[in-house]
């Protein structure tokens, strides 16, 4: 499809347009899912409402191995 096409129709154009904002954005994103991963890793092991110690454990075990991901997309 050629981009003069995209252009004219309205509903592509705007799908062009989010794909270039979220593709802009998705650094950003990444960076706040990281974020996020890090504030919940202290959470886990500063608050022992959060299970049991060994509970505590395998759950900033899964929080670290999802930072480590976010990581390397980025």
């Amino acid at each position: 499809m050629l981009l003069s096409e995209v252009l004219e129709n309205e509903d592509l154009r705007l799908n062009a347009e989010a794909l270039e904002t979220i593709a802009d954005n998705y650094p950003i994103l990444l960076s706040l899912q990281r974020l996020d991963c890090e504030v919940e890793i202290q959470n886990r092991k500063n608050y022992s409402h959060f299970g049991t110690e060994q509970e505590r454990a395998e759950m900033i075990k899964e929080l670290e191995k999802k930072k480590r991901e976010s990581r390397a997309r980025f």
